[in-house]
């Protein structure tokens, strides 16, 4: 058996949010054409003060060989199964232990004020813990590599490693953090489709495959891709040529199909030292569109931080080169753009 997992999807109603609506519908027709019959979606389907369900209902039964279950994120903690008449549908409300083929799957709904911990700790208390089992809730996986959900501060019903390494499931596949992650056994799916500028990147969605505990993710497609991207400049007698090159790195390091280049849009910042600055802005622009990149800002690329070189001498651009060249030879795992930012001011200042 195969069980799909995705989260975070903050729907409203289809006119207010339908790139959502349609990254779950995609999902949904690849689970149809894939003949998988689960999907687990684990917290936050809906965003805060909603309350119409009509358009998630409609899109449910119509797929409705697809058996959906959901449960209570932080945005959506008031959902019961009175909400929703598809008859495909599942809402899960407390601690709950459900059998899919040959695995377990414990599911916590998001509790506000209570730990994770707290939670697995009194569920195995009066329960036995399956031999096989995987976990899946709604909260932050906490650990000093951990990325915090940036439009909340604080911690949502954590969970530890020492709670996982005591239980000890499968896997743990969480909502609430949006940027897609693997920590050790903890997954986040990530949002499936990204809600503003800040969520950059492909989306995706994940497959647990019973038979040999294995985690497929699968990408989703959506109507926007976007990417926060810092490039350098340096001024010489190719700046302008370096820094398309530096873009073309830079789409490489994205790893797009062609198609979906038209999908992007990008927030650009440049920093460094120019000897021309409307060149260079028009040389962003020129080579961003050759290749199909839209801008997310109308004003073009942020330019903010470039400095121009009035007398850019011959002597500081060796020095700089040399400079360069050195620091590419060197593992370090320092940030390269803030060290060569304080090199660039040295020589050029």
């Amino acid at each position: 058996m195969k069980i799909a997992f995705t989260a975070d999807l903050h729907l409203r109603n289809w006119k207010e949010t339908p790139e959502r609506y349609r990254a779950l519908e995609y999902i949904l027709n690849e689970l149809t054409a894939k003949k998988i019959d689960n999907l687990i979606i684990s917290g936050d389907t809906f965003d805060r003060d909603f309350n119409n369900y009509t358009d998630f209902n409609e899109l449910c039964a119509r797929f409705s060989k697809i058996r959906i279950t959901i449960f209570p994120g932080n945005h959506d903690a008031e959902i019961s199964k009175k909400y929703f008449p598809a008859q495909n549908l599942e809402v899960i409300n407390e601690a709950t232990l459900k059998q899919f083929g040959n695995i377990s799957i414990l599911i916590l709904p998001y509790l506000p004020g209570k730990l994770m911990d707290e939670v697995l700790t009194e569920f195995f208390y009066n329960n036995p813990v399956p031999e096989r089992w995987l976990l899946t809730g709604h909260g932050d996986y906490c650990t000093t590599a951990k990325d915090f959900n940036p439009y909340e501060p604080g911690v949502y019903m954590p969970l530890s490693g020492s709670a996982i390494n005591k239980f000890n499931p499968f896997y743990v596949i969480l909502g609430h953090i949006h940027k897609p992650s693997e920590t050790g056994r903890v997954i986040y799916p990530g949002s499936p489709c990204p809600l503003d500028i800040n969520e950059t990147g492909k989306r995706r969605y994940i497959i647990f495959n019973t038979s040999d505990n294995s985690i497929e993710k699968l990408s989703v497609k959506t109507d926007v891709i976007y990417f926060n991207e810092t490039l350098m400049t340096f001024p010489s007698e190719n700046e302008f040529h370096d820094i398309c090159d530096s873009i073309d790195r830079m789409i490489k390091n994205w790893k797009l199909d062609d198609n979906e280049k038209g999908l992007v849009k990008l927030r650009l910042k440049i920093k460094g030292f120019t000897s021309d600055l409307n060149r260079l802005k028009e040389s962003i622009i020129s080579h961003l569109e050759k290749k199909d990149i839209r801008l997310y800002d109308n004003d073009g690329p942020d330019l903010k931080e470039v400095n121009v070189v009035k007398e850019a001498d011959d002597d500081r651009i060796i020095l700089l080169k040399k400079t360069i060249e050195k620091i590419s030879q060197l593992k370090i795992e320092a940030d390269r753009v803030k060290i060569l930012e304080k090199i660039q001011e040295k020589i050029f200042t």
